[in-house]
C-alpha cells in the first residue's frame, strides 16, 4: 500500500543563466535558456532598430 503524506518541498526555480529564482525562464530559439526576467531586460524592436540604424546601439 502506497504512504500517503505531505508532499515533499520543491526548491524554487532557478534562473540557469544568473541564478535568480525566477517564474519564467526564456528559451533562445525554444531550446537553449537565455536567461530570466531579471537578467534580461525587455525593449521596443521598433526602438532598436532605429537606435541600431543610427549607430546609437553600439
Amino acid at each position: 500500500m502506497e504512504r500517503l503524506g505531505a508532499p515533499r518541498a520543491e526548491q524554487e526555480p532557478r534562473c540557469p543563466v544568473c541564478g535568480a529564482a525566477c517564474e519564467w525562464i526564456y528559451l533562445y530559439r525554444g531550446y537553449d535558456p537565455a536567461g530570466c526576467e531579471e537578467c534580461l531586460k525587455r525593449a521596443d524592436a521598433w526602438q532598436w532598430q532605429r537606435r541600431e540604424t543610427c549607430g546609437e546601439n553600439r
